[in-house]
């Protein structure tokens, strides 16, 4: 009578076959990257143009957003709020506009390229300040007492700082000579000519005053002088932005209460009206 195997020969032949089937299994299986479905963001850029003022603020609300966007790399163009104007109304590609002076926004909104300002795109307001080195000799208590000064920083006159600078020296009574005055093309600018000793002091933004941390002092001119906050802030996309979802969604984060926070931080104000 024949007899089959015993459970350990048994054992052992399916041990054989497995064995045996493992490569050829292996072989046909789909590597296991090839299970997943996620795929890598589509890699976008984002231009904003931006006034120089916003440099440190505007620098950080980017990274947030590229962090909480995966792919899209923000771009900053900063300059002089007029200069910005001039070449997005020229036609330079630009998704979004951030000016500092009502004109110049208008300037572009008139040759079509964004909405016209209001309600709906201011986000910030700034002030002027006269600004003078820790270190140096002039102490501030009026705006008069820039006349101290030996060679005055300001901006240059089609930039708003420029232009309300001009105001606020024409309201506190002080004639500069031209000659006494070196000019810059935006608040930034302006600040640097007096920390690197090229001018005693500047009429400049408070948030550029903010962001010079210990080497400046400042006088906060709406405090003593009764000028108005006249810088207003607007944000809008561009009428012909790349991507008209996403330039949205990067004005939006501006206007959000974590960005106002920032901007609050930087020396900046509200929004004429507040926070709607």
């Amino acid at each position: 009578m024949t007899h089959g195997p015993g459970p350990v020969a048994r054992a052992a032949l399916v041990g054989a076959l497995v064995a045996a089937l493992l490569p050829t299994l292996a072989l046909g299986a789909p590597p296991a990257a090839a299970s997943s479905s996620t795929t890598a963001p589509r890699p976008r850029t984002l231009t904003v143009s931006a006034a120089s003022s916003l440099t440190d603020v505007m620098g950080r609300i980017a990274r947030r957003f590229e962090r909480s966007h995966p792919g899209v790399r923000v771009r900053l163009n900063l300059g002089s709020s007029a200069t910005l104007a001039r070449q997005i109304a020229n036609g330079a590609p630009a998704d979004v506009l951030a000016t500092a002076s009502e004109s110049s926004w208008s300037d572009a909104a008139i040759a079509g390229r964004v909405r016209p300002s209001g309600r709906g795109t201011w986000f910030a307001r700034n002030r002027l300040v006269v600004a003078v080195r820790r270190d140096g000799p002039i102490r501030l208590r009026t705006v008069r007492d820039v006349r101290r000064a030996r060679i005055l920083a300001m901006c240059v006159r089609s930039a708003p700082c420029g232009g309300l600078g001009e105001v606020l020296l024409r309201r506190a009574e002080v004639s500069f000579p031209e000659s006494s005055i070196t000019r810059a093309a935006d608040a930034r600018a302006t600040l640097a000519a007096l920390t690197r000793g090229d001018a005693d002091a500047a009429i400049v933004y408070r948030s550029d005053a903010v962001a010079a941390g210990a080497r400046v002092r400042y006088l906060d001119v709406g405090n003593h002088d009764n000028v108005e906050d006249l810088s207003v802030y607007s944000i809008a996309p561009t009428v012909d932005a790349a991507d008209p979802a996403l330039a949205r969604a990067f004005v939006a984060a501006v206007r959000s209460d974590w960005a106002l926070r920032l901007l609050l931080d930087a020396g900046f104000m509200r929004p004429p009206g507040g926070r709607r």
